[in-house]
């Protein structure tokens, strides 16, 4: 499903035949937040309480998972890192630093997670949808354009502010509105049938070690 998300936005939006004709603006101008998460250093600790904290390791497959891979903070900590990156239902996440271009559209307001400093999160404003935004980041355009300005001498990243300089034609309100009617139910499938077999993992990550040590005996087990 994620590759007819691509060959809609190719055909629809890259192939229109407007395209030429749409202003061009700056991914800085169609948002109303950029920011990252908050680095430890002094402010919190990493390993202490229930909280997830993401990093670029936790971004796989456009999604973020929350796993036992993932470090955790305290309740103090994720009320630190919100003051910065302020997640809300559909913001996206960047991964700007070593494997840069990772994509997370947030369907689900944030509750026991944050992000590292090497993620960035954009907001888009009134002149696109976050669905739009998603597809934007995942193209070949967007990542090759990334990697390309990316810099530093141990681990390579991007800097807000060339992120903020990258340009796109803007399609008109009604093309937006159209195109996003579109996508937004495949995105939505996507994101359910990801849950829906983390689930199954976790569940089977749970219940397989049980089942070995003999916790679970299979013969009491009525099918």
């Amino acid at each position: 499903m994620q590759e007819l998300l691509e060959k809609l936005y190719l055909r629809y939006y890259l192939q229109n035949e407007k395209y030429q004709r749409w202003d061009i603006i700056t991914l800085g101008e169609s948002t109303s937040k950029f920011a990252t998460g908050l680095n430890p250093r002094k402010n919190f600790v990493l390993g202490e309480g229930n909280n997830y904290y993401v990093t670029i390791k936790n971004m796989q497959n456009n999604q973020v998972i929350l796993n036992d891979k993932c470090d955790k903070v305290t309740d103090e900590a994720i009320i630190k890192i919100n003051k910065r990156s302020d997640l809300k239902t559909g913001d996206l996440l960047f991964s700007g630093i070593g494997t840069i271009g990772r994509v997370f559209l947030i369907k689900d307001t944030p509750s026991n997670w944050n992000i590292s400093e090497s993620v960035f999160t954009l907001r888009p404003n009134h002149l696109i949808s976050s669905e739009f935004l998603y597809l934007m980041l995942l193209d070949n355009d967007m990542q090759n354009y990334s990697v390309s300005l990316a810099s530093g001498s141990v681990q390579k990243g991007i800097r807000m502010a060339d992120l903020k300089r990258y340009t796109f034609r803007l399609p008109d309100e009604s093309f937006m509105n159209d195109f996003t009617n579109i996508i937004k139910p495949i995105i939505e499938r996507i994101h359910k049938n990801n849950v829906n077999n983390n689930n199954l993992v976790e569940l089977r990550d749970t219940l397989l070690p049980k089942l070995m040590n003999g916790e679970i005996d299979l013969e009491n087990i009525e099918i």
